[in-house]
């Protein structure tokens, strides 16, 4: 919600069906764009990384069929960071970082997914390159204060940690129990 509340609150995009359809293929498209610059960023020549990110773009039509679903802001999210990581800029543990803790916080499980590889690649870099030093700090710094103040956001505005913790976790511990239907086998 706080991402979508720049483009719907901040921008004044109307929340209406087609808006929200517009902004899956705006986040979409954006994502396929930056696929396409992280694969120049690492010198595959254009024409093979045009071919890989069209690949990309038609692969991520499943989007479509679930228009302002966290899912694309995931996308989005995991593209940058993986163009934040293959950059020379000296804070792109922590761009990478800010933007994994933004994922955890939509999807825990997904955050968790993209947090892990992170960690483990800003730790062997801080061990290989000593102008990178505190590549994992900053990624375990950055991580845990952006996803700190996210949690502590609605606790100023009202929310309790319990629903918290239950927003977070505890809706999806039940979804076998609500959603699982049992195969009728005679």
């Amino acid at each position: 919600y706080l991402l979508s509340n720049v483009i719907h609150g901040w921008l004044g995009v109307p929340l209406t069906h087609d808006a929200v359809r517009l902004k899956t293929i705006l986040l979409w498209s954006l994502s396929s764009l930056l696929c396409y610059m992280t694969l120049r960023r690492l010198h595959v020549e254009w024409f093979v990384a045009f071919f890989f990110s069209c690949m990309f773009h038609f692969h991520m039509d499943k989007l479509a069929l679930e228009p302002g679903h966290p899912q694309e802001w995931i996308l989005l999210l995991s593209v940058l960071c993986l163009w934040f990581c293959s950059g020379s800029w000296p804070y792109k543990w922590g761009a990478s970082a800010f933007c994994v803790s933004l994922i955890g916080m939509m999807k825990l499980n997904c955050g968790l997914i993209v947090a892990i590889p992170l960690t483990i690649q800003a730790t062997v870099t801080a061990f290989h390159d000593c102008k990178q030093r505190y590549a994992a700090w900053q990624v375990i710094g950055i991580g845990t204060i952006t996803s700190l103040c996210i949690a502590i956001w609605p606790l100023g505005t009202g929310s309790s940690l319990p629903e918290l913790a239950w927003g977070m976790v505890g809706q999806h511990r039940r979804f076998t129990s609500e959603f699982l239907k049992a195969i009728p086998w005679n």
